[in-house]
C-alpha cells in the first residue's frame, strides 16, 4: 500500500511539473512552451479579432461626393457605378430638378439603395432647382438633419463624432438669379461663421466665376455681389479648397462655381475634380472629410413572398373601391390604395430581417458599364490637359455610351 501511494504522488509531481512548465517561454524559439502552433495562431487570432471589434464601426474618414447634376432623375445610373467606384458615404447634389419642370417630382424618383434621402422643399415644388443629400444608411444613427436660414436653398447635418464632437455638413445652392436680398442674407450667414465652434464643411453652387479663387481675389467693384460674396468669406474666417475649374461650357471661360469650404484647417484631404456626371457642364468633386463617424449595423424587412397568403389579401382588398375613392384626386386614390395593400401584405406574408451592409449591383451594372465610365473619365482628364478639340469629340463619344 506504502509503495503505491508513493508511485502516485510521484505520477503527480511530475504532471505538475509538466503544467508549470508549460507557462514559459522558449527564448531560443520565440513561441510559448506546451502550446502547439494552432493553439498559439488562434490566441493571436483572438486578439486580433479583440481590436477588429474595437474599432469596427469607427469611421475616421468619411469620403464626401459633391456635384451640380443639372437634374439627377437621368442620371442615377452612372451615378450608381460612380459609387460603387468610389464607395462615398455622403452625397450631396444640386439643381436636382431641370428646369422647366412641369410634373413635381417624388421621393420614389430620387431613391439610391443603401442611401437615406434628405431633400430640400424644392425638389418638390415648382419653385428653384433643388437640393438633397444622400447619407449611407449605417451612419443616420450618428447624423441627424437640422435647419439653417442661409438665404438660398440648402440642406444640412450634424454627424456626432465618437468624441462627442460635432461636425457640421452643408449643401448650398445660390442661383444665377438671386435677388439682392437674398445674395445679402447669404453673405451675413457666411460672416456669422466666424464664431462656429463645430466642425463644419460647406459644399455647393455659388454661381460667382468673377471670383479668382488661386489667388483668392476678385477684380470687380466694391459693391459686386461676387466681391461682397468673397469679403463675406474672408470675415467668417471659412477656407476655401477648390482652386480648379469645375465648369464647362462650349464658348465660354471654364469658371470655379462649385466650392468646399471649411471653417479649420485639416477637415478634408484628397480633394479631386472627376468628369462631369451625364451632359451636365459641372465637375464631381470628391474628398475625404475627417471626422470618427459611427457606423450601425443596418437590417430591413424582406417580405417571403412564397410564403404569403393570397386568397385573404384578394378577400382584405375586396372592398368598394368607388366608394373609397370618389373624389378623390390621383395622389390621394393611389395613397389609399398603397395603404390597404400594405396592411393586407403585413398581416397575410411572412417577413424576415436581413443585414443590408452589403448592397447587391444591379443585374445592368456589369463591368462593361463599369469601363465604360472609367473611359470617360480617362477621356475627360486627356481633353483638361490638351484642350484639343478632338480629345473633346473623343470625350463626347465615351459621355455618350457611359
Amino acid at each position: 500500500m506504502g509503495n503505491l501511494q508513493r508511485k502516485t504522488c510521484e505520477k503527480e509531481h511530475h504532471q505538475n511539473g509538466q503544467s508549470n512548465s508549460g507557462n514559459k517561454h522558449d527564448q531560443s524559439s520565440g513561441r510559448i512552451q506546451g502550446c502547439t502552433p494552432k493553439q498559439l495562431n488562434g490566441r493571436k487570432k483572438g486578439k486580433q479579432n479583440r481590436i477588429k471589434t474595437d474599432d469596427k464601426n469607427r469611421k475616421k474618414t468619411v469620403t464626401c461626393l459633391y456635384t451640380n447634376a443639372d437634374a439627377i432623375t437621368n442620371k442615377l445610373d452612372e451615378l450608381q457605378v460612380i459609387l460603387e467606384l468610389h464607395k462615398p458615404e455622403i452625397i450631396a447634389v444640386t439643381e436636382v430638378k431641370p428646369k422647366n419642370l412641369k410634373t413635381p417630382l417624388s421621393k420614389a424618383s430620387l431613391k439610391l439603395d443603401g442611401y437615406e434621402l434628405l431633400p430640400n422643399k424644392n425638389c418638390f415644388i415648382p419653385e428653384g432647382r433643388g437640393v438633397c443629400l444622400y447619407v449611407k444608411e449605417d451612419m443616420m444613427g450618428s447624423c441627424k438633419e437640422i435647419a439653417c436660414e442661409v438665404g438660398a436653398e440648402s440642406v444640412w447635418v450634424k454627424i456626432l463624432n465618437i468624441d462627442n464632437s460635432i461636425t457640421k455638413f452643408g449643401c448650398l445652392y445660390r442661383s444665377p438669379n438671386s435677388t439682392e436680398a437674398a445674395n445679402t442674407r447669404v453673405c451675413q450667414f457666411m460672416k456669422s461663421l466666424d464664431s462656429e465652434e463645430n466642425d463644419l464643411v460647406i459644399v455647393g453652387d455659388f454661381n460667382h466665376p468673377e471670383v479668382d479663387w488661386p489667388n483668392t481675389a476678385c477684380y470687380k467693384d466694391e459693391d459686386h455681389p461676387a466681391k461682397v460674396f468673397l469679403e463675406s468669406v474672408r470675415d467668417g474666417l471659412l477656407i476655401q479648397h477648390v482652386t480648379e475649374a469645375t465648369r464647362w461650357r462650349e464658348g465660354q471661360s471654364p469658371s470655379t462655381l462649385d466650392l468646399v469650404f471649411t471653417n479649420k484647417e485639416g477637415l478634408i484631404s484628397d480633394i479631386t475634380v472627376s468628369s462631369p456626371l451625364g451632359k451636365s457642364d459641372h465637375g464631381v468633386i470628391i474628398f475625404k472629410m475627417h471626422c470618427q463617424s459611427t457606423q450601425e449595423k443596418q437590417t430591413k424587412t424582406r417580405y417571403l413572398y412564397s410564403k404569403g397568403n393570397y386568397s385573404q389579401i384578394r378577400t382584405n382588398l375586396d372592398i368598394n373601391w368607388e366608394h373609397e375613392l370618389t373624389g378623390k384626386d390621383v395622389i390621394q386614390c393611389w395613397e389609399i390604395f398603397k395603404s390597404r395593400l400594405i396592411e393586407a401584405a403585413n398581416e397575410n406574408i411572412p417577413k424576415v430581417l436581413e443585414n443590408t451592409k452589403k448592397q447587391k449591383r444591379p443585374s445592368w451594372m456589369n463591368t462593361s458599364a463599369i469601363a465604360k465610365v472609367k473611359k470617360k473619365h480617362a477621356a475627360w482628364k486627356r481633353y483638361l490637359a490638351t484642350k484639343d478639340g478632338q480629345a473633346y469629340q473623343l470625350y463626347a463619344r465615351e459621355r455618350n455610351q457611359a
